[in-house]
């Protein structure tokens, strides 16, 4: 009795040992455990959800700001890993940019198409022919921090130089002609940068009767028709009508929207930088 009662303990050990019945015993808890199930959508489903339903020729980006700052929360924890980040520098510098206008769009309440910040304006309705449209009377371009951090701080530095040392006892039509192009030049700056430059509302389906009979070909990355002049830019994540180019100085892209003031932005700059050196240099002289 004495060995087989050893021998029914020993077999009930070994069918049953510690490390086997503990490991077990946890992948059935962790399975078990509300924690393991998912509370809601990733943040990658959200993207892809607001993407799809966009009124906008948007891309896949994040759908507010608030997801902005988390995505960089959880890049920072990736390096912190050792994780290597396969983006492209360009890509990279896009995404500082944005991270830094993600904390003051996100404190201000400001609204999102692709990565342009929407300041003043609604964005929903509109596309699909939808006869609703949206008002977009303020938007800014991803780059809005160079232009409100570097170029402004500059423009109106110059021109306090030249009222404080340049201006003083000038004849009073050289005063008017200053004030008038600095005027101008500011305005521009304005219109240039806060002015939506012409972003596209999506089209699932091709329009019928286009303007000027011009053809609309398909876009992936937008999951929309575009006419052939409008382009999909990456940094912006937007479709915009007649896009040119994106411009950092002003912030934003230039396009059909905006493509006037920004001429008269390079112009008039240019002539105010010039019309300012020539008073300091004739005051020094």
């Amino acid at each position: 009795m004495t060995m087989a009662s050893t021998a029914a303990t020993a077999t009930t050990s070994a069918g049953s040992s510690p490390t086997t019945h503990d490991g077990v015993q946890q992948e059935n808890d962790a399975d078990a455990s509300p924690l393991a199930a998912p509370s809601g959508p990733s943040q990658e489903d959200r993207r892809t959800q607001h993407w799809r339903a966009s009124a906008w020729a948007v891309g896949c980006v994040d759908p507010t700001w608030e997801d902005t700052k988390q995505s960089a929360a959880i890049r920072r924890r990736q390096r912190r890993n050792g994780q290597v980040d396969e983006r492209s520098s360009r890509e990279k510098e896009v995404a500082g940019y944005l991270t830094f206008a993600s904390w003051i769009c996100a404190a201000v309440g400001a609204k999102r198409v692709g990565n342009m910040a929407v300041l003043i304006g609604t964005i929903e309705g509109g596309g699909d022919g939808n006869e609703y449209e949206p008002q977009l009377s303020c938007v800014l371009g991803p780059y809005w921090p160079v232009n409100m951090f570097v170029v402004f701080p500059f423009v109106i530095g110059l021109s306090v130089v030249a009222v404080i040392v340049g201006l003083p006892k000038q004849h009073p039509g050289v005063i008017a002609a200053w004030a008038v192009l600095t005027s101008c030049l500011l305005l521009s700056m304005v219109c240039v940068s806060c002015r939506d430059p012409g972003m596209l509302r999506r089209h699932s389906e091709k329009p019928d009767n286009v303007e000027g009979g011009q053809d609309w070909i398909w876009n992936d990355q937008a999951l929309t028709y575009r006419p052939k002049k409008a382009k999909y830019d990456p940094e912006c994540a937007c479709i915009f009508e007649e896009f040119d180019h994106v411009c950092p100085w002003t912030g934003t892209a230039i396009a059909k929207g905006n493509m006037c003031a920004f001429r008269c932005f390079v112009t008039l700059i240019m002539a105010t930088i010039v019309f300012d050196v020539i008073l300091l240099v004739s005051k020094v002289a």
